[in-house]
């Protein structure tokens, strides 16, 4: 599945910026255009933190918002070390290239990858 220009610009109206070098070609999105919200102190310390509603404790909070969730429009591929930021942006893919929100519209065509555990 390859993406049209007009999917592309709709991404992008989403919060995905894309990024190209070689023979790669990915769309990048923040936690906080996923719903990741947080207040930082003015020493730069996240002082609260929220996704989609839930408290996110200090530690996982920095990680969240330092993460990079892409789309490899290569592979149709959603790659985020956090499996709720995957799920948020394969989301987005599939209702912009689909029309819905429903999971099962991307199944078979959008791939979430995580990273290996220990």
């Amino acid at each position: 599945m390859t993406l049209s220009d007009f999917h592309l610009r709709k991404l992008n109206e989403y919060g995905f910026r894309r990024w190209t070098r070689d023979d790669m070609d990915r769309m990048y999105i923040s936690a906080a255009d996923l719903g990741f919200d947080y207040l930082e102190t003015p020493s730069g310390e996240i002082e609260l933190a929220r996704f989609q509603g839930r408290d996110v404790g200090h530690r996982v909070a920095r990680r969240m918002h330092e993460a990079k969730t892409f789309l490899d429009l290569n592979t149709m591929t959603v790659h985020s070390p956090f499996p709720d930021l995957a799920r948020q942006a394969a989301w987005r893919v599939a209702y912009v290239t689909k029309g819905k929100w429903d999971p099962s519209a991307w199944d078979t065509e959008i791939r979430i990858t995580l990273p290996k555990g220990p």
